[in-house]
């Protein structure tokens, strides 16, 4: 019987090839140290923030949160922000929609965008200013309909 050949998720492949690549000036700008603590998923860990990017089926997906609670006023605010929502509140005029990828290349252009978005426009967090937080927690939790 012939010896089957796992053949690479092609999407897969091109998340784990652009993560690094796209995010390599944030790396080193702001100090994060990058990990993949699972298949399809990657962190951007520095002294004061934490990134992460993942890959869910064929989407790409982040979030951001301060590296500890102390860091924001309220603790009961102490979670995740999505990147895409984040974004949003902080420049209207830009947009990163999640989208279901139809090809490996689309991967690499919404990895790609979403480090340029988070260069532009998440600066102050990257650098551990966290004095918006409760405003774009609220933000986020009202587009989602939950009570702030």
């Amino acid at each position: 019987m012939a010896k089957q050949r796992f053949k690479p998720n092609p999407y897969w492949l091109a998340f784990q090839e652009t993560v690094p690549k796209s995010f390599a000036s944030i790396i080193a700008d702001y100090g994060f140290l990058l990990t993949q603590p699972s298949n399809g998923v990657f962190e951007l860990r520095s002294d004061v923030c934490l990134i992460t990017i993942y890959l869910d089926r064929q989407s790409v997906l982040g979030d951001i949160k301060p590296a500890r609670a102390d860091q924001v006023p309220k603790v009961q605010y102490y979670s995740s922000i999505d990147l895409g929502m984040f974004i949003d509140s902080l420049a209207p005029q830009e947009h990163f929609d999640y989208r279901f990828c139809r090809k490996p290349e689309e991967i690499a252009d919404d990895v790609a965008k979403l480090a340029s978005l988070i260069q532009k426009y998440c600066y102050p967090t990257l650098k551990g200013d966290f004095s918006d937080w409760l405003k774009l927690k609220a933000s986020q939790l009202k587009k989602l309909n939950i009570p702030f």
